[in-house]
């Protein structure tokens, strides 16, 4: 036993001690078949032979520690049966340990169901109940009761499913329901299925059949037929009724019993067939090796070989058995290695194999379907609505959690016959939760048919049932990856196969179209570019040359160009036959890296120039684009015109030329690739042709770059630009911008006051941006001070004469700044100065502490004096001289000229040199 701590993130949490308990899964099954007399349809090989010959299959898939029993029902129209309430169902096998003697019976006795008359009617709610009664008579105190239940039509008799769920769940009796055929009650058993926490699965028996469309067409826009015909399904629903009915019986055992397919394969057969698979998982136990052939009147032989070893039975705890057309090996230990199954046929035949097992400590794959559920749908007898996207969710995990990084794919089986494959992902974009938990997931929007529930057969009358609807998707998911590496073992590969299906209601509350466009309100609402109020079934909203209609029926998003953003745009992935939900068979990205560059200063490395009247656009490479398009408009919401179509030459810039000065441009680049697959658009951007494209460069200073004592500062800001007209500044906390200031007399520079707000730790760090007249803005500059409480900040004062050759101007020529201790220089905290023309210098706001003070002039060697600086004191420095000998230039600038003389001189003498080493 184990406690349990569930938490709602942070908010709350709850613990429960020995609440959970982990023991071996044992089962009371019972197989309940529909034996009204439509199951005797088609002719030749009917519902009914195929269902036998399947159903069997499930008392040879039983553990041995489990029980298994078998009911079949069909009504007689002579209700209520006082004498016997039980009349319309027949305990074919008692609920019995699933020993070899009565696995026998059971077989037999499915197999001896015997072919109903046209009048037996539709009594499922009987067939339940007799089951319910049975694991009360019968039922083991441990064993899970499971029912799995099959139906080809629509109730007609009571008892009905709904005087008989109240007690399946006070019984906590779990439903597997398979609807066989387009006739069956598609919605009723996908709903007993939902409500006792089983599967539903759909089994079409592949006739021609119409498909009837909720919705009527419009008197505007096209939309599909009301019917359609549906030929036979395709690969592996292709293959006979029989094998892909035993396909889904073992499936509904491996959900019962929460086991896995691991791996399967349909085929056909001539004499012999070899089936090779590999396995590369150490966790895998209880394996259950089916095979299911179509034609009973085969001598077939099966072998099984686990590394070449032929599995017998009653070797190594393998049992086998077998009916009329299949075979079932119960391994209990599966071996690292290569399988191989050998089938031989005295006929031609077709067969179905596969393998299941459970998983010690494995990978384990769960398939759910979700969607808001709708009070009118469950009112009506339905679960999921017509028109509203389905999210398919696969769960793989281990013992030690959730399974990351595994390729994830769920093939869709739609009503119309169409087969949609839609990935599924697990980065925390697709609805399935947060990334990497182990939880795939994707949206599936084509639920475009449905079907009906609670429509009455005409009694006594199997030429005349309910009308012939598919309104169910059958869903397959395959998942490929790698477990975890646990201690003791390292990450081993796995592949699972998981399947179920799900039904869309067509109810009367369910089809709102109040614009009559071909597309149901609640699909509208879910797509915000949509509007159920207007008919917009022509339009194309995502320029994907798509109708928003045609998405509708195709199942891609009408608000999205690339629904699986993968790179081809929808209308460009259906004209060269790719999957438009499908990332994976993109073969060229959408250019999304696209820009208008606004200043050339960014892009030095590129040697860019802004050229004026030109919008310079900035377009990615690769290796698949043959051609770009750019397309242009003057409105952000279109239309675009093509305004360039050229191949690439590697720079990734296109010049504009053709603007209008002043007049703002939108624009959306497409790259085409080989068989002229389309990309989507880029991401909208614009630019503005001006006749000074430049933006102005600037930068800010506080207070000279010194430590203040006082909020109220003066900032200092400078700019290259003429033409700069307006500023704006922010503290950095700030969320937004000051109101743009105007810049005054047209000045390179300007002092500015301004409010600091420093952090807890006294650093304020202030932002500035300009811009200028044609409105091109700056970058944004920063400036950072330290703010310290009044009294904190010292001052350094002196004076320093000169002698000698003194020049007539010293202003700007002696330099005083101050270091540390490790004679590292503060200018970040107390920036330099140079003394004014009577020698007089002043260091402010300098903070506490010992310093190395530095006076240069010219070239001439530093004075270096050590002072010491006080909080709120001024320290007074001893007057300092400096004699100018003879030879020392009166200016800096006439420094630098001595500078460049001896520079040419030295080269003279170089070249002196050479010519001399040349003789």
């Amino acid at each position: 036993d184990f406690d349990l701590t569930v938490k709602l993130r942070t908010l709350t949490n709850d613990s429960e001690v020995s609440s959970i308990r982990y023991e071996e899964k044992l089962l009371d099954q019972v197989i309940v078949i529909d034996r009204s007399g439509s199951m005797m349809s088609p002719a030749g090989f009917t519902k009914m032979d195929a269902a036998r010959n399947a159903a069997s299959i499930l008392a040879d898939a039983a553990g041995s520690s489990s029980q298994i029993g078998s009911i079949s029902f069909g009504g007689d129209n002579n209700e209520p049966d006082y004498a016997s309430p039980f009349s319309d169902a027949t305990l074919d096998s008692f609920l019995k340990p699933a020993n070899d003697a009565h696995r026998l019976d059971v077989k037999s006795a499915i197999m001896g169901i015997s072919d109903p008359a046209p009048n037996v009617m539709t009594s499922i709610g009987d067939g339940l109940d007799q089951a319910r009664q049975e694991f009360i008579v019968r039922g083991s105190t441990v064993g899970k009761d499971i029912i799995t239940l099959l139906s080809d039509g629509m109730e007609n008799e009571d008892l009905y499913v709904a005087d008989v769920l109240p007690a399946l769940l006070s019984q906590d009796i779990e439903v597997h329901s398979i609807a066989l055929g387009p006739h069956a009650d598609q919605p009723l058993l996908q709903d007993i299925a939902t409500q006792t926490g089983g599967s539903f699965y759909y089994v079409d028996v592949g006739t021609t059949a119409p498909i009837m469309a909720p919705t009527s067409a419009s008197n505007s826009v096209q939309s599909i037929d009301s019917s359609i015909s549906i030929m036979a399904s395709t690969s592996p629903l292709s293959y006979q009724l029989s094998l892909r009915l035993a396909d889904i019986y073992l499936a509904a055992y491996e959900a019962a019993s929460d086991s896995s397919r691991i791996f399967e394969a349909y085929g056909s057969i001539t004499n012999s067939k070899d089936i090779n698979f590999s396995l590369a998982e150490s966790q895998l136990e209880d394996g259950r090796v089916t095979i299911a052939w179509s034609n009973p009147d085969s001598i077939v032989s099966i072998e099984v070989y686990e590394n070449n070893n032929l599995l017998v039975d009653g070797i190594n705890g393998v049992d086998i058995y077998s009916g009329d057309s299949h075979a079932e090996l119960q391994v209990p230990n599966l071996n690292v290695g290569n399988w191989k199954i050998t089938i031989t046929s005295s006929k031609q035949m077709e067969y179905f194999a596969a393998l299941s097992a459970k998983q010690r400590e494995g990978a384990r794959l769960e398939l759910a379907f979700d969607q808001v559920l709708d009070p009118a749908v469950l009112n009506e007898g339905g679960t999921f609505k017509y028109g509203k996207p389905i999210r398919i969710v696969a769960f793989l995990d281990q013992n030690d959690g959730g399974i990351n990084n595994v390729k994830v794919n769920a093939n869709v089986k739609h009503p119309s016959g169409d087969l949609d494959m839609l990935p599924l992902f697990d980065d925390g974009a697709h609805d399935d939760g947060n990334a990497n938990d182990g939880i795939y997931a994707n949206i599936y929007r084509r639920t475009t048919l449905a079907s009906p529930t609670g429509l009455s057969e005409t009694p006594g009358s199997s030429n005349n049932p309910s009308p012939s609807i598919r309104g169910s998707y059958n869903v397959v998911v395959f998942a490929d990856g790698n477990t975890h590496s646990v201690p003791g073992r390292s990450s081993e590969a796995f592949s699972r196969i998981a399947k179920a299906s799900f039904n869309i209601l067509d109810g009367q509350e369910t089809k709102a179209d109040r614009d009559y466009d071909g597309m149901p309100d609640v699909y509208e609402d879910s797509l915000g570019c949509l509007d159920k109020t207007t008919p917009d079934a022509a339009n194309d909203f995502d320029n994907d040359t798509l109708s928003n209609i045609s998405e509708w029926q195709g199942g891609t998003n009408p608000c999205e160009q690339d629904s699986d953003f993968g790179g081809i745009h929808d209308g460009s992935e259906r004209s060269l036959g790719l999957n438009p939900l499908d990332p994976d068979d993109d073969f060229i990205p959408t250019p999304r890296m696209v820009d208008v560059i606004k200043r050339s200063s960014e892009h030095q490395t590129d040697d860019i120039q802004l050229i004026p009247g030109v919008v310079t656009i900035r377009y990615p490479t690769h290796a698949s684009y043959q051609t770009i398009r750019i397309f242009r408009s003057t409105s952000k919401q279109g239309p675009y015109n093509l305004l360039a179509d050229f191949s690439p030459d590697g720079s990734s810039i296109y010049r504009d030329q053709n603007g209008i000065i002043g007049t703002t441009y939108y624009y959306r680049i497409q790259a085409v690739g080989t068989s002229n697959a389309e990309s989507a658009l880029s991401p909208i951007i614009s630019g503005t042709p001006k006749n000074d494209p430049n933006p102005p460069i600037g930068n800010i200073s506080i207070a000279e770059g010194s430590i203040v004592d006082n909020l109220n500062v003066n900032l200092n800001m400078r700019f290259d630009h003429d033409d700069v007209s307006h500023f704006r500044v922010k503290n950095l906390n700030s969320p937004t911008f000051n109101n743009w200031v105007a810049v005054q007399n047209n000045s390179h520079s300007m002092s500015y006051p301004w409010i600091l707000e420093p952090n807890n730790n006294g650093d304020a760090i202030v932002i500035v941006q300009f811009k200028d007249n044609e409105n091109n803005f700056s970058l944004q500059y920063t400036a950072t001070t330290k703010v310290v409480s009044q009294g904190q900040l010292g001052e350094v004062r002196g004076n320093i004469s000169l002698t000698g050759n003194v020049p007539n101007n010293i202003l700007g020529s002696i330099r005083v700044s101050l270091t540390n201790a490790s004679n590292t220089a503060v200018r970040a905290t107390v920036p330099p100065v140079y003394a004014n023309a009577n020698g007089d210098y002043r260091l402010a706001s300098v903070p506490a502490g010992d310093y190395n003070l530095l006076i240069n002039y010219g070239a001439l060697e530093t004075i270096s004096l050590n002072v010491s600086v006080s909080n709120g004191v001024i320290t007074s420095v001893q007057n300092q001289n400096i004699d100018i000998p003879a030879f020392e230039f009166n200016t800096p600038a006439m420094g630098l000229y001595s500078m460049l003389v001896l520079s040419l001189m030295l080269t003279a003498f170089g070249l002196i040199r050479k010519s001399f080493s040349n003789e």
